[in-house]
């Protein structure tokens, strides 16, 4: 390694335009001028990661480094029978992760075109030419206040001068805020600095929409790609993780004046406070450093009448919304829930999947949790309007890249989805066939069919599970889902007993508690002697199905450890939770409620 050079990631995703399918196996070849620095291979989820040399960190923090504080790269990649793609300076920061999405489509489709290329063009930052703004920041800060601000599911882009004849491309409105933050703001920055400049970035493309400033004036678009007018935006540039992961919590928060909701035209500008009208991109990150807030470097350069707000998102679909959902909640508007969170999912793998059963147990209570922590919501686990609506907005935005052949109309429908399940397929469909097979395993055995960790994935230990499943049933052993080994999965799930396909015992109607007797109650004993293995505030208990005082003090330990109301009673939110503790770990150690004594042939 060069004395001060340092390292930076670059993450590649890439998939095929058909059916959007991992493009494993994939070329990747990364060049630095003429030298080939770097070839791999995109895994089975069509991925792949390549650590590269950067400058160092400190020239990214100084508006006059002795050098770029990134280094260029031109990444190419090619599959078999689709058009190969070249993305021509892509940036690679220090300590920071690169994120090049690419859909391959086919040669088929595109005969004519050899090769697809995307030219990135040196970061904002670095061309040390101020932009020159083409209205003065307070022209379209007109009162509107009757008309509430939405966020859009997606904006309108002209690729070039608003007077020329250039494309127009719809992109979704997260999409276009992370490509502009991340051509206008060097991803090691100051957090607040980020947040900040995110922030004017929302705010400048909710006042184009909201003033209707170029549709009023007869074109047919929302804003334009050219930073003298509006930001600078890069069709299908990368991205940024740390921009990303912001923008996400941020992108429907934006600046008005005191007594208005009208968004303000946040303009920006490289240099210092002195050198020109807006916020100033290098002076944030001053400010920052002095532990400014983004709202106190906001306040700093738009004055100090202005606030950060929350925009509502657009109800992409209108009157959808009909009650509050929590633990225990039943119906279609809970399947629908847990069937788009498993969607979202998919791009964001925080977010834990579910079964989409239509009731809101435990496992869709963490699966909102943590969808509300990583796009800034509050986090109780309760979908209530503004979460359903933010799930939906999320879901929409990202569907296109997410297609599995379910008709979302019917997503308990179990026909075969039209493609084979094969290694590094990541979508609701392999989670089903999962959980069938979990289902297959706990009744009929694990030395018949391993379980399996839900995950959504395709992986090694599904391929082993498939296999052995083909096995048993005497098919030929391929390691992939078919539409002959689907159905015959869903066959042998259907002709599972429904008394013995799950672990946990349905709530009773009513409290259990101190005097009772009884199955539930020997359920109950059971169930927090499982969870209190290991665990010496959980007392053991002799499991002979009366509710006294040792059982009492044992779920009042149980109550106090899971932060439930410490009433020795097991009432419905005790008993969700405790059935879902007690699932989770019968499923980890194979374990059925009847022991798994109903094995017969499938």
């Amino acid at each position: 390694m060069a004395q001060g050079e340092d390292y930076g990631r670059l993450r590649i995703v890439l998939k095929k335009s058909i059916g959007f399918t991992p493009a494993g196996g994939a070329v990747i070849r990364v060049f630095r001028g003429n030298d080939n620095v770097s070839a791999v291979y995109s895994d089975s989820k069509g991925e792949a990661e390549i650590t590269l040399p950067s400058p160092p960190f400190c020239y990214s923090q100084i508006p006059d480094p002795p050098s770029l504080p990134y280094a260029v790269y031109d990444l190419k990649a090619s599959l078999g029978g689709h058009v190969p793609v070249l993305f021509k300076n892509v940036l690679i920061f220090p300590g920071v992760v690169t994120e090049v999405r690419h859909n391959f489509v086919r040669t088929s489709d595109l005969p004519k075109k050899r090769t697809e290329v995307v030219v990135i063009p040196p970061h904002k930052l670095s061309t040390g030419l101020p932009a020159v703004k083409g209205e003065d920041i307070f022209s379209n800060e007109k009162a509107n206040d009757d008309k509430p601000v939405i966020i859009p599911e997606k904006i309108t882009v002209r690729l070039g001068y608003p007077e020329s004849k250039g494309e127009n491309v719809t992109v979704p409105f997260i999409d276009y805020i992370k490509r502009v933050s991340s051509c206008e703001l060097y991803p090691t920055w100051n957090e607040n600095s980020l947040r900040a400049g995110i922030i004017a970035a929302v705010s400048s493309a909710l006042n184009r929409i909201y003033s209707n400033h170029y549709k009023a004036k007869g074109y047919d678009f929302d804003i334009t790609s050219i930073d003298e007018y509006d930001r600078l935006y890069i069709h299908n540039c990368p991205t940024f993780e740390p921009v990303d992961r912001l923008v996400y919590t941020l992108f429907d928060k934006y600046i008005s004046r005191r007594n208005s909701v009208f968004p303000v035209l946040a303009f920006s500008h490289e240099g210092y406070a002195s050198e020109g009208t807006g916020l100033s991109l290098w002076g944030s990150t001053e400010l920052s450093k002095r532990y400014f807030t983004p709202c106190d470097i906001l306040k700093y350069y738009f004055g100090d009448d202005v606030y950060i707000k929350a925009a509502d998102v657009e109800e992409v679909v209108p009157d959808s919304y009909r009650c509050e959902l929590f633990l225990a909640s039943k119906g279609e508007e809970v399947a629908c829930l847990q069937y788009r969170l498993n969607k979202i999912a998919l791009n964001h793998k925080e977010i834990p999947f579910v079964k989409v059963t239509g009731l809101y147990d435990m496992s869709t209570v963490k699966a909102v949790e943590k969808f509300q922590f990583l796009f800034g919501l509050r986090g109780n686990g309760i979908t209530d309007y503004a979460v359903w609506h933010r799930i939906n907005y999320i879901y929409n935005s990202e569907k296109e890249t997410n297609k599995d052949g379910i008709n979302e109309k019917n997503i308990h429908n179990d026909s075969f989805p039209g493609h084979t399940l094969t290694m590094g397929c990541r979508d609701y469909c392999v989670l089903k066939i999962q959980h069938y097979l979990n289902e297959i395993s706990k009744h009929f055995g694990s030395d018949i069919v391993p379980l399996l960790p839900l995950s959504g994935e395709f992986d090694e230990r599904m391929r082993s599970s498939v296999c052995s499943f083909q096995n048993y049933c005497g098919f030929a052993i391929t390691g992939a889902v078919d539409e002959k080994t689907w159905n015959e999965i869903i066959n042998a799930y259907n002709g599972i007993p429904k008394e013995v396909s799950s672990i946990s015992l349905p709530y009773p109607g009513k409290p259990v508690r101190y005097g009772d007797k009884g199955e539930t109650v020997e359920f109950i004993q059971k169930a927090l002697n499982k969870v209190g293995k290991g665990r010496t505030e959980i007392p053991l208990l002799e499991i002979d199905g009366i509710f006294g005082d040792n059982t009492r003090n044992a779920l009042k330990a149980f109550q106090k450890h899971y932060a439930l109301v410490p009433d020795g009673i097991a009432g419905l939110l005790t008993w969700e939770r405790l059935n879902f503790e007690y699932a989770g770990l019968c499923e980890n150690e194979g374990e059925t409620r009847n022991d798994g004594k109903n094995k017969s042939r499938i």
